[in-house]
């Protein structure tokens, strides 16, 4: 049934009552919604950040300008050993995956044979080769050394790869990055004995002008350094908890560049304590994506990882976010 009714003082109206709202009222749940819409867009770019540099397993995270200020220069992706995410440290496989993953740094260890001579690898790989839980380098002669397979625990595509002499892996990698680290292994027969000389020798050789040298004693490098005044070098930070003695323990060496330190003594405090000394800090070994993302947003020099392809990815991932979010990087 059709009915009409009659608007206060005048003519019928048929049907459809709020035909005659004004108009402003009429809009008014439009605008509403229209409001809604905006905001969620508004939004959007927000939540797909979140996503992208969250990852699988990790709690997703915004991008700062801070952060993406600082991914202007991001921190050298420093290959352990080159990349043993799947090849066996510090062997030809394992440089030449890192040098095609495009890296810019790599750590080298070297240490010395019974008979003096300086070779790539470290005496926990040693031990894994050889099946000798107390084996050292400085056990061995470089003709026993070259006769081990660095790759016979690994799948049987690196079986038959060799434990190179340091001067060889220097001069095979050191033209295609930017720093190379020399983490000198100091242990018998020799001890430190001509070490240092052995080592200038070797990047001298190689002609690896962008060789830097640490080690777990500072002696080593200071000796390098007496012997090159113009060579890099870098010492490793002892894990202290207490403020002044970490600082101190920070800041021992006035004239070495490079400061070494374990991840988790890593903070915004000590990035600051490191610009205020003009030192960088290199930090190791990183494999978890949680961790090199929080390490990129403080800023550090250099990141060592045995997965650099990984680290590539955290990366590249920041940039991208910092573009979405209309930084320019």
């Amino acid at each position: 049934m059709h009915t009409t009714y009659a608007r206060p003082g005048g003519t019928p109206s048929h049907g459809r009552r709020g035909s005659h709202l004004p108009l402003w009222k009429r809009w008014t749940p439009s605008l509403a919604g229209l409001l809604v819409l905006i905001s969620l867009l508004a939004l959007a770019p927000i939540v797909l950040l979140m996503v992208r540099l969250g990852g699988p397993g990790s709690n997703p995270r915004t991008v700062s300008l801070t952060t993406c200020q600082k991914i202007l220069s991001p921190p050298l992706v420093c290959a352990h050993g080159g990349d043993t995410s799947a090849a066996p440290p510090n062997t030809h496989a394992a440089y030449m995956l890192a040098l095609e993953a495009k890296v810019d740094c790599m750590e080298i260890d070297a240490s010395r044979t019974a008979d003096g001579m300086l070779v790539a690898i470290h005496d926990r790989d040693l031990q894994l080769i050889t099946g000798r839980k107390y084996v050292t380098t400085g056990d061995l002669t470089l003709e026993e050394i070259r006769q081990l397979d660095a790759g016979a625990r690994h799948p049987r595509s690196f079986h038959g790869e060799k434990v190179l002499l340091l001067e060889d892996a220097l001069r095979l990698v050191s033209k295609h990055l930017v720093q190379i680290v020399v983490d000198v292994k100091i242990g018998p027969p020799r001890g430190e004995e001509g070490l240092a000389q052995d080592v200038v020798d070797v990047m001298n050789r190689a002609g690896c002008t962008n060789c830097l040298v640490w080690a777990k004693y500072d002696t080593l490098p200071l000796a390098v350094q007496a012997l090159e005044p113009l060579r890099k070098v870098g010492y490793i930070l002892n894990n202290e908890t207490h403020p002044n003695r970490r600082e101190e323990s920070f800041v021992r060496h006035a004239g070495m560049q490079v400061v070494g330190a374990h991840w988790a003594v890593v903070d915004e405090t000590l990035v600051k304590l490191a610009q205020r000394h003009s030192k960088e800090i290199y930090t190791w070994t990183v494999n978890e994506g949680g961790i090199m993302r929080n390490l990129l947003d403080i800023g550090v020099a250099a990141i060592v990882t045995n997965h650099p392809r990984k680290l590539k990815g955290e990366i590249h991932a920041a940039r991208n976010a910092c573009k979405e979010a209309g930084y320019v990087v």
